[in-house]
């Protein structure tokens, strides 16, 4: 072979290293993301948490596709402190966790997450005294202020976030009570805190049982668009109000026997550009089966109410406009204690 030949090979062969070379960085990384990254970053993730939260932090598995850009964490949970009086219990858990990163993030420079869904997730808090939960070191220590003070905040772009199955649970041990809050599901197509060129609807939504309550939020918003529009329907079924009582107290000889509450409301809001917000309620909301007790009389007696409902026509909550409310009252009575026949009643009232 002429010299001649062999120059014109030379750069044949160093681009045919360089592309080897390339080929080789690839398949380690890949080899990396799916052999060792994982298992380091679950030992890293299980060793800082547990030390910053001083409670034991476990993951059952991370899975890492560095070629999609997606992380996925299975069986993650932070129990109570050792020295807890329940130290078996698990304080936040949940079965799985899926990110999805975009691209884009290069390109904005900023965090840009395309979905990222959690699988029944679990939160218990313990009220152990009168201001003493179960985190309120983690309360205390997150609440101290940044010693960053040039921070001026990350921007970031999240989209499509979902929760499934989430359950929560309050053990008010002081007021010697335990709520639930059951069936957990939201959806919320986005949030952002940079400008966006998204100016359709979007429309977010909250779903779960309150002791076994059906509680429902749908919402509507335009959050990028010149003219700021949303809209809030809230609906609550059945909901006993006996269960929250202690944490609003009646005068004291005052005490609530039953009652339900339930409603169909919708928020809405507008605001115009250089103008004040323009936000009305309208629906209704029923107080049913209502009972009052009332012993700081010298006569005792007993106040039932079978139904009242409030319908709102048109409620102007910034007091701008006047307000359309119907208040109807079906069968008040009051009934002094030890007599059957009440004292006073009411067939309705509108």
């Amino acid at each position: 072979m002429t010299s001649t030949a062999q120059q014109r090979l030379i750069p044949y062969r160093r681009l045919t290293i360089s592309l080897g070379v390339i080929v080789a960085l690839i398949v380690l990384l890949v080899a990396l993301s799916y052999l060792w990254l994982p298992g380091y970053a679950k030992s890293q993730l299980e060793i800082r948490l547990s030390e910053m939260l001083q409670r034991p932090v476990s993951v059952a598995s991370i899975e890492i596709k560095l070629h999609r850009l997606e992380l996925i964490v299975h069986g993650f949970r932070i129990g109570e402190k050792v020295d807890s009086s329940q130290p078996d219990q698990a304080l936040f858990a949940f079965n799985r966790l899926y990110v999805d990163l975009s691209i884009e993030s290069l390109k904005r420079r900023a965090p840009i997450i395309t979905a990222i869904s959690l699988t029944d997730p679990k939160l218990r808090l313990v009220r152990q005294a009168e201001n003493q939960l179960n985190i309120s070191d983690l309360l205390e220590k997150f609440a101290q202020p940044s010693e960053d003070k040039d921070d001026q905040g990350t921007k970031f772009s999240i989209s499509n976030i979902t929760i499934q199955g989430g359950y929560f649970e309050f053990d008010d041990q002081y007021m010697n009570a335990d709520h639930q809050v059951t069936e957990i599901n939201l959806g919320i197509p986005i949030i952002a805190n940079f400008d966006s060129a998204l100016t359709s609807w979007i429309e977010p939504h909250f779903s779960a049982k309150i002791n076994g309550s059906p509680l429902l939020l749908n919402g509507k918003l335009r959050p990028f668009s010149e003219n700021q529009e949303a809209t809030l329907a809230l609906k609550l079924s059945e909901f006993d109000l006996t269960q929250f009582d202690q944490y609003a107290p009646l005068p004291r000889g005052i005490s609530l026997l039953s009652g339900h509450f339930n409603s169909d409301l919708l928020l809405t809001f507008a605001q115009a550009s250089n103008k004040a917000p323009d936000i009305t309620l309208t629906g209704s909301a029923t107080l049913q089966g209502l009972s009052l007790k009332n012993s700081t009389v010298h006569s005792p007696y007993q106040a039932s109410l079978k139904q009242l409902t409030l319908t709102l026509s048109e409620v102007d909550v910034m007091g701008e406009k006047p307000s359309q409310i119907k208040l109807n009252i079906d069968q008040v009575a009051l009934t002094r204690e030890g007599e059957k026949n009440p004292a006073l009643s009411i067939a309705g009232l509108d």
